[in-house]
Protein backbone atom coordinates (compact mmCIF):
# COMPACT_ATOMS: atom_id res chain seq x y z
CA UNK A 1 0.00 0.00 0.00
CA UNK A 2 1.29 3.46 -0.90
CA UNK A 3 0.09 6.64 0.74
CA UNK A 4 1.30 10.18 0.06
CA UNK A 5 1.74 12.42 3.04
CA UNK A 6 2.63 16.12 2.91
CA UNK A 7 5.29 17.05 5.40
CA UNK A 8 6.25 20.65 6.02
CA UNK A 9 9.98 20.96 6.42
CA UNK A 10 11.32 24.50 6.51
CA UNK A 11 14.85 25.05 5.27
CA UNK A 12 17.18 27.76 6.56
CA UNK A 13 16.40 29.94 3.54
CA UNK A 14 12.66 29.48 3.89
CA UNK A 15 12.84 30.35 7.57
CA UNK A 16 14.69 33.52 6.70
CA UNK A 17 12.07 34.35 4.06
CA UNK A 18 9.23 33.18 6.36
CA UNK A 19 7.94 30.73 3.74
CA UNK A 20 7.68 26.93 3.89
CA UNK A 21 9.33 24.37 1.68
CA UNK A 22 6.94 21.41 1.24
CA UNK A 23 8.20 17.88 0.74
CA UNK A 24 5.74 15.15 -0.25
CA UNK A 25 6.76 11.72 0.94
CA UNK A 26 5.21 8.42 -0.01
CA UNK A 27 4.68 5.82 2.69
CA UNK A 28 4.86 2.17 1.73
CA UNK A 29 3.79 -0.41 4.30
CA UNK A 30 5.59 -3.76 4.40
CA UNK A 31 3.83 -6.50 6.37
CA UNK A 32 4.89 -10.10 7.05
CA UNK A 33 3.70 -12.72 4.58
CA UNK A 34 3.33 -16.42 5.27
CA UNK A 35 7.00 -16.72 4.19
CA UNK A 36 8.25 -14.14 6.72
CA UNK A 37 11.42 -14.90 8.65
CA UNK A 38 11.90 -13.71 12.22
CA UNK A 39 14.18 -10.70 11.69
CA UNK A 40 15.60 -8.25 14.21
CA UNK A 41 16.15 -4.57 13.50
CA UNK A 42 19.90 -5.18 13.57
CA UNK A 43 19.58 -7.98 10.99
CA UNK A 44 17.53 -5.70 8.73
CA UNK A 45 20.16 -2.98 9.13
CA UNK A 46 22.87 -5.46 8.09
CA UNK A 47 20.89 -6.67 5.05
CA UNK A 48 20.26 -3.09 3.92
CA UNK A 49 23.98 -2.25 4.28
CA UNK A 50 24.94 -5.36 2.29
CA UNK A 51 22.51 -4.23 -0.42
CA UNK A 52 24.19 -0.81 -0.61
CA UNK A 53 22.05 1.23 1.81
CA UNK A 54 24.05 1.66 5.01
CA UNK A 55 21.93 3.08 7.82
CA UNK A 56 21.88 3.72 11.53
CA UNK A 57 19.22 2.60 14.00
CA UNK A 58 17.57 5.34 15.97
CA UNK A 59 15.60 4.27 19.05
CA UNK A 60 12.02 5.60 19.17
CA UNK A 61 10.38 3.43 21.83
CA UNK A 62 10.78 -0.12 23.16
CA UNK A 63 8.73 -1.34 20.18
CA UNK A 64 9.61 1.10 17.40
CA UNK A 65 12.83 2.19 15.72
CA UNK A 66 13.90 4.32 12.78
CA UNK A 67 16.42 3.17 10.17
CA UNK A 68 18.11 6.34 8.93
CA UNK A 69 20.03 5.97 5.67
CA UNK A 70 23.47 7.54 5.62
CA UNK A 71 23.33 9.17 2.17
CA UNK A 72 19.59 9.48 1.60
CA UNK A 73 16.58 11.32 3.00
CA UNK A 74 14.24 8.29 2.96
CA UNK A 75 13.71 6.28 6.17
CA UNK A 76 12.23 3.02 7.42
CA UNK A 77 10.12 3.00 10.59
CA UNK A 78 9.83 -0.47 12.11
CA UNK A 79 7.54 -1.89 14.76
CA UNK A 80 8.75 -4.87 16.77
CA UNK A 81 7.49 -7.51 19.14
CA UNK A 82 9.83 -9.80 21.07
CA UNK A 83 12.75 -8.11 19.22
CA UNK A 84 11.43 -9.13 15.77
CA UNK A 85 10.03 -6.82 13.11
CA UNK A 86 6.23 -6.96 12.78
CA UNK A 87 5.69 -4.04 10.36
CA UNK A 88 7.91 -1.69 8.38
CA UNK A 89 6.89 1.66 6.95
CA UNK A 90 9.17 2.95 4.21
CA UNK A 91 9.08 6.74 3.83
CA UNK A 92 10.29 7.57 0.31
CA UNK A 93 11.59 11.10 0.06
CA UNK A 94 11.12 12.46 -3.49
CA UNK A 95 14.67 13.84 -3.43
CA UNK A 96 15.99 10.26 -3.40
CA UNK A 97 16.37 8.09 -6.46
CA UNK A 98 13.83 5.32 -7.07
CA UNK A 99 16.63 2.80 -6.61
CA UNK A 100 16.38 3.40 -2.84
CA UNK A 101 12.81 2.07 -2.93
CA UNK A 102 13.84 -0.81 -5.19
CA UNK A 103 16.61 -1.90 -2.81
CA UNK A 104 14.38 -1.65 0.25
CA UNK A 105 11.64 -3.64 -1.52
CA UNK A 106 14.16 -6.35 -2.51
CA UNK A 107 15.51 -6.64 1.04
CA UNK A 108 12.01 -6.73 2.55
CA UNK A 109 10.97 -9.39 0.04
CA UNK A 110 14.03 -11.47 0.99
CA UNK A 111 12.84 -11.59 4.62
CA UNK A 112 9.27 -12.38 3.60
CA UNK A 113 7.67 -8.93 3.94
CA UNK A 114 5.56 -7.43 1.18
CA UNK A 115 3.70 -4.25 0.24
CA UNK A 116 1.72 -6.07 -2.45
CA UNK A 117 -2.02 -6.12 -1.86
CA UNK A 118 -2.21 -9.60 -3.36
CA UNK A 119 0.40 -11.18 -1.10
CA UNK A 120 -0.48 -14.01 1.26
CA UNK A 121 -0.20 -12.34 4.63
CA UNK A 122 -0.08 -14.03 8.04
Amino acid sequence: MVESVGVSKPSRNSLANKTSDWVFMSEIYFAPTKKAQATTVQELQQRLAEAGLPCIIEYDSPYTHWLIFERHKSTVYVSTMADHITLATFNLDPRDQVMVLEIVARVMDAIGFSADEGAEYK
